[in-house]
């Protein structure tokens, strides 16, 4: 059973990698915040800018080896990442 974090209807991917699937939720507000989901749990991820680092917002019931991969997955991936968050948001 997917973890859909009180929305009702699936939230798009925006990335997928390594058990981690990145998604932007469409009531999501500035500053732009991605949520790394795997069976465990989530970290909510602010994605910053070319100039300012990612920063853990909040984690719930994920590992902390989890948390570091999503980071390191975002960081790698801040480009689709960000273009996702602007797809929904503008």
């Amino acid at each position: 059973q997917p973890i859909r974090l009180g929305y009702r209807s699936p939230v798009p991917t925006i990335f997928a990698s390594d058990g981690i699937r990145f998604v932007a939720y469409p009531n999501d507000h500035v500053p732009a915040r991605i949520h790394g989901i795997n069976a465990d749990g989530y970290v909510k991820i602010e994605l910053g800018t070319h100039t300012t680092a990612l920063a853990v917002v909040e984690v719930v019931g994920m590992r902390p080896k989890d948390v570091k991969r999503a980071v390191r997955l975002a960081e790698a991936n801040w480009e689709i990442l960000r273009k996702g968050w602007n797809e929904h948001h503008g």
